[in-house]
């Protein structure tokens, strides 16, 4: 594959740019997703974005499939991209390529049209959507992925949790009355990620201390069962 992209001097002002794993699914997405519109056993994908799965990526990028869902995730909390996650893909979009890419490569692509005409005409002959092995979406997928949110399950499938431990720290969380929202999934993940620890270890922790919740940083103040802070009103996403 030829041709170039444009990379921001903000990057490294980036919440992750210190994540090696992050930064790696970002710049790989940057320059693996479509740069104009697609067609794709019969549906359009639009330009800054592309069809995966966990293996053709994690094989892509060198990582785990777990490395690779967890950097995800938090490009997905920095609002980088968004994804449509059915039961046999995802299709995932790049927020930002519209401003970041697209207007400035047209610009400059008309100037050196003269120049480098042939080689963008051969670029345009080459799809840099992924070949995935499944079929078309089906109206009973499009119908699954409307389902009610499902707390457990999301937590299993990105984070590989043992369900025990899953189910008893569910308990905690009923007791203490704390919402199983996507919100509250994606900060447990990120809060996981920043700790270094496991999710089973972290799920450990919160078992044994009673927390419903997780920061790393409860873990390096050394809070106990009676030190949990309240959740009402917590945010994940708050700077410190």
């Amino acid at each position: 594959m030829s041709g170039w992209i444009k990379l921001h001097r903000s990057l490294i002002d980036w919440e992750w740019y210190d994540d090696h794993n992050a930064t790696r699914l970002l710049v790989h997405l940057l320059i693996s997703v479509n740069y104009e519109d697609k067609k794709w056993k019969g549906q359009i994908i639009k330009a800054g974005s592309m069809v995966l799965s966990w293996d053709t990526l994690a094989a892509a990028i060198y990582l785990s499939p777990q490395q690779a869902r967890t950097a995800m995730i938090k490009l997905e909390s920095s609002g980088e991209v968004t994804r449509l996650v059915t039961n046999r893909y995802q299709l995932v979009t790049l927020v930002k390529w519209e401003d970041l890419q697209n207007k400035e490569v047209m610009d400059n692509s008309q100037s050196n049209r003269q120049i480098t005409g042939k080689q963008q005409a051969d670029n345009r002959q080459i799809t840099t959507t992924k070949e995935v092995k499944e079929d078309k979406e089906s109206k009973e997928e499009k119908k699954d992925t409307a389902k009610a949110f499902n707390f457990s399950n999301y937590l299993s499938q990105e984070l590989g949790c043992d369900k025990k431990l899953l189910r008893d720290w569910l308990k905690v969380r009923a007791k203490k009355s704390a919402a199983n929202t996507e919100t509250a999934a994606i900060g447990f993940i990120k809060q996981v990620g920043i700790s270094k620890l496991s999710a089973n270890e972290v799920l450990t922790e919160c078992i044994e201390r009673s927390w419903g919740g997780f920061r790393n940083a409860w873990l390096l103040n050394g809070f106990g069962k009676k030190d949990e802070p309240k959740l009402q009103g917590f945010n994940p996403y708050k700077k410190k």
